[in-house]
């Protein structure tokens, strides 16, 4: 209850001796406030919650029952005036880091920085590198968190990040946008423009952005706010002498009190800490916030240690300095922690996880976890997630230098090795899942000793979503190391993840690289499988020669070794082209060949693709009884469980059952379509599906439905990019629109699939758009003869 509540807390601050104003400074809650909350008047939240104990000296973990109990009071049906209250607003993005615990000393930059954020200025934070720039910023913003009540934005720009590229203006400014919910295909791409945009969605907004690691000034300077209630605050380890209006702040080494204060903050209630030891120890560590944390740290989980084993090493009063600190913990780990620290240092990414720094130590994840679990306590190691590791980027510096010292090339080799062979069981274990009849590939010899669980395409999808980045840099290194047979196996299992998510950028350099690769290892039919994934990423880029090109290469090589699957493969997939193209005679002249191929049960799947193929040719040309039957052919035959060759023919199905006007079948089919795609963890034929079910909607009248459905068809396609689904929804949701009558809604959609369309030799789709812009300009009412305008798979 809020009175048990209130009653502890004014118990907690009795304890302290501690009035409510000196309470008030510290925490920065109006007194007020405080008053309400001790009174039992209001309900503080649980950020107030922690803020009252730590001014207080107690853990706040005991309350946490109280609380909740307070908080579901203040939120129960039926209290008074509830009825009264205006509907909740969604919760603001706070994309802030953890604050740092127990964050002390530091109290004349914190009103600085305060008072000039509450006026609306934004702030540079200099200092040196452990100077402690970024903790100040954090702690910050999450005091001022209820004064920027719309969002609280963080982007580390890496402009010191060993190992890494500062992060370009334009980049940064996407991921900013993103954050604040604009899709990624409303994005310009030029610098000025997305600047623009960026300071045109603050405008309205009240905002605190914190910009971490900047470069220099012309780093930083297209990221500033504009107009408006917000603010910026900077960090850097250059002085931002360059950008006009903005408040300096340099940050120097903590002073000797505000030194042993954070020291004694960091080690927490009941450590002995003599005054005059503590003093010298400070002396040499130069006042710099990292040293001392660490420093803290090494005898918080070490009680066999004393403060006396500290002032044996050198003042670190610069970065070498620190890196001394750093290896004075290192000093005291285990020789199997230090092993973990240093491969640690070769990790190609930011974070880690369990399973992965497992394998890069060849350990099984138990034994990993614990070594894991001691770096983390001795502050050499984080973890912003559970069983997710990263370092502070000084000590990643420090943790490279020591793999590259201390490791022979040969290790290093060979837990680079570990971990490439580690990412590639756990794609293919993953496409095993996702699409059960694709062809295994070989093990490339080494098997970690662990691996996550990857039995279901929920399991599966969530994985790759956390380790994309690293899976994509690692592909990048493999290719790099020239491991040929690796980078082809990636490039033959990626676009089972890639495709789903709608990535084609990505998974077209993968498996480009597989090209390459597969050349150098002169294997031809190798080499038409790589050729065939290159083709479709092309193909859904937009880039309808280039996929030729490879789709014909697959055709030839096959027809060259007399592969029945290779052939297949490639004649499907042309008549795609050809569909794109609105070269239906061509279509038809491939569908003709895919059909002479002789029946066979080795390989039926390819078969029944190949047989699917140019059906749309055939919707299209009204013969939409004979796509029909090639459809309910396939999914007739016992290969038809597999997700994506079930999609393709129910897709088919229900565009021939439009224009054969049962669009009550069509739509019950589409929803059996989307509903596969969904199961499988397919967003982008999930996305194709609403805009298939917004047809067949429109079709029987129910016109707000479609409208409803078709628009968030085109926004998924438009959001990811990705120019071939967006040009064929976008015209279907034309017509959509016309049978609404919006007329102008509709010319919007048409001339937007034209420019994409036309100068990527979508000849159908162009023309289909054209007639759509001649019908949305004049006011007869529209006629729906055109067939279909699905996007072909």
């Amino acid at each position: 209850m809020n009175d048990d509540l209130a009653v502890t807390l004014r118990r907690l601050k009795s304890e302290s001796g501690r009035s409510l104003r000196d309470i008030e400074r510290t925490t920065r809650i109006s007194n007020s406030s405080l008053s309400r909350y001790l009174s039992g008047q209001a309900t503080p939240s649980w950020n107030v919650v922690v803020a009252l104990c730590r001014v207080t000296g107690h853990d706040p973990r005991p309350l946490r029952p109280l609380w909740e109990a307070a908080d579901r009071g203040r939120r129960a049906p039926g209290r008074p005036f509830d009825a009264e209250k205006p509907p909740a607003r969604p919760a603001p993005r706070n994309d802030l880091p953890r604050d740092v615990a127990a964050f002390a000393a530091r109290r004349d930059e914190v009103d600085a920085l305060v008072r000039l954020a509450r006026a609306g200025h934004t702030v540079a934070i200099d200092g040196m590198g452990g100077i402690g720039k970024t903790a100040l910023a954090v702690h910050v913003a999450h005091l001022m968190t209820s004064e920027f009540p719309d969002c609280q934005l963080y982007v580390d720009l890496h402009g010191f990040t060993p190992g890494r590229e500062p992060v370009p203006a334009p980049e940064a400014l996407l991921a900013l946008l993103r954050a604040l919910g604009v899709p990624a295909g409303r994005i310009p791409d030029g610098l000025e423009e997305r600047a623009a945009l960026w300071r045109s969605e603050l405008a309205g907004r009240r905002a605190l952005v914190v910009l971490d690691n900047a470069a220099d000034a012309d780093h930083v300077r297209a990221l500033l706010p504009g107009a408006g209630r917000n603010t910026a605050l900077v960090t850097s380890r250059n002085r931002m002498v360059g950008l006009d209006g903005v408040e300096p702040l340099s940050l120097t080494p903590l002073n000797a009190s505000d030194a042993a204060e954070l020291f004694r903050s960091a080690l927490g209630p009941g450590t002995a800490a003599d005054p005059e030891t503590v003093a010298e120890l400070m002396r040499r560590y130069g006042g710099l916030p990292l040293a001392i944390r660490v420093a803290a740290a090494r005898l918080r989980h070490r009680p066999s240690w004393s403060i006396a084993d500290l002032l044996d090493n050198p003042a670190p009063t610069d970065e070498a300095g620190l890196d001394k600190v750093i290896d004075a913990s290192l000093a005291r780990l285990s020789g199997e922690q230090r092993r973990m620290f240093r491969l640690l240092g070769v990790f190609p990414g930011t974070v880690v996880g369990l399973h992965a720094a497992a394998a890069l130590a060849d350990l099984d994840a138990s034994e990993a976890r614990v070594l894991l679990d001691d770096l983390v306590d001795a502050n050499l190691l984080e973890e912003p997630g559970a069983q997710r590791y990263r370092f502070h980027d000084l000590i990643r510096e420090r943790a490279g230098q020591i793999a590259r010292c201390e490791t022979a090339a040969g290790e290093r080799n060979a837990a680079l090795d570990r971990l490439t062979a580690f990412y590639l069981h756990c794609v293919k274990a993953g496409r095993e899942v996702l699409e059960p009849t694709f062809e295994r590939l070989p093990p490339l010899g080494y098997m970690a000793k662990d691996v996550p669980k990857l039995d279901t395409v929920a399991r599966i999808m969530a994985w790759f979503d956390t380790e994309a980045a690293t899976v994509l840099r690692i592909v990048e290194l493999t290719a790099e190391r020239g491991q040929d047979e690796a980078t082809v196996q990636f490039a033959l299992v990626i676009g089972a993840f890639l495709g789903r998510r709608g990535e084609m950028d990505p998974w077209y350099r993968i498996a480009a690289a597989g090209v390459r690769a597969a050349e150098r290892r002169a294997d031809p039919k190798e080499l038409a499988k790589v050729r065939y994934f290159q083709g479709v990423a092309n193909r859904f880029a937009g880039r309808l020669a280039d996929a030729e090109a490879d789709f014909a290469a697959v055709l030839a090589i096959g027809a060259e070794l007399a592969d029945v699957s290779l052939r297949l493969q490639g004649l499907w997939r042309l008549a795609g082209i050809a569909e794109d193209r609105g070269d239906f005679v061509r279509v038809l002249e491939l569908r003709d060949a895919a059909r002479a191929v002789p029946e066979t049960d080795r390989y039926s799947e390819q078969l029944a693709f190949a047989r699917l193929g140019g059906g749309y040719a055939l919707v299209r040309m009204g013969r939409a009884a004979d796509a029909a039957e090639a459809a309910q052919a396939v999914l007739a035959m016992p290969e038809a469980d597999e997700p994506m060759l079930r999609i393709t023919a129910l897709r088919l199905l229900g565009h021939a059952r439009l224009v054969q006007d049962d669009a009550e079948a069509a739509l019950e089919t589409f929803h059996a379509m989307a509903a596969v795609a969904r199961a499988t963890g397919h967003e982008a034929n999930a996305a194709a599906g609403r805009g298939d079910v917004a047809e067949a909607l429109s079709r029987l009248g129910r016109h707000a439905e479609a409208l409803d459905e078709g628009e968030a068809a085109t926004t998924w396609s438009v959001d990811n990019g990705e120019p071939h689904h967006e040009l064929y929804t976008r015209e279907a949701f034309g017509r959509i629109c016309l049978a609404a009558g919006d007329r102008d809604r509709a010319a919007h959609h048409f001339r937007r699939s034209l420019d994409i369309a036309e100068p990527r030799g979508y000849r159908w789709v162009a023309e289909q758009a054209r007639r759509g812009l001649a019908l949305a300009a004049c006011d007869l009412p529209s006629t729906d003869d055109n067939p279909s305008s699905a996007v072909p798979t």
